[in-house]
């Protein structure tokens, strides 16, 4: 029997198989069931191989709900490895520090006199034409005046790499903070629930 007569063959065998529970299904629900039709989402759902992926939220959903995004390649620079994302979607905060950490990294940390320089070589150096990331600074929930880096460092609301006008916790809820290349990399704090691209760190 050649691949292709065999594929055929177990396409049937699922369908007939899918049919089959279909209509039990139909026999134990109030409802009316089209056992073809329910079969064709049967198949559809169980006999596709998808590519692998990683995914951003850790559970099945559907693509309007769910970003599929691919771990790049780590870049050493500054003994550390840098990478961003390959994905094309960007994401919410906290999606996307759980996508770092699914890579085995987190989001961008510095400790620099000098972040917006830094900042700017090191998306230079990764060849990224992306325009929006997150970093890794949060709002003090508990002292909504004070900013900290992931690993627990203050980061100071009086820092030169704020925009002019940040940060302004406009309306009261932006507990995140991101970079943006259309404001010379300054930051800005922003809603959590937000989107944008991430830049991932982790030790060499």
């Amino acid at each position: 029997m050649n691949l292709s007569t065999l594929l055929l063959f177990s396409f049937f065998v699922t369908r007939i198989v899918a049919i089959g529970i279909c209509e039990f299904a139909q026999l134990t629900r109030d409802t009316q069931i089209d056992p073809h039709a329910c079969a064709s989402s049967y198949v559809k759902k169980y006999s596709t191989i998808e590519p692998t992926t990683q995914s951003t939220t850790g559970t099945e959903s559907t693509s309007e709900q769910t970003t599929l995004q691919i771990c790049g390649t780590w870049v050493s620079i500054w003994n550390h490895l840098y990478m961003i994302s390959e994905g094309t979607n960007e994401e919410e905060f906290e999606i996307s520090r759980s996508f770092c950490q699914s890579c085995g990294g987190d989001v961008v940390i510095f400790n620099t006199s000098d972040l917006l320089g830094e900042l700017e070589e090191l998306i230079v150096t990764l060849g990224s034409s992306k325009s929006n990331f997150w970093l890794g600074i949060q709002r003090n929930v508990t002292q909504r005046e004070y900013f900290e880096w992931l690993d627990g460092r203050p980061f100071s609301i009086e820092d030169s790499a704020w925009r002019v006008d940040q940060p302004n916790d406009n309306p009261g809820i932006q507990n995140c903070v991101a970079t943006f290349r259309n404001d010379d990399w300054q930051l800005q704090d922003k809603q959590c629930s937000d989107r944008y691209d991430v830049i991932c760190q982790k030790s060499l």
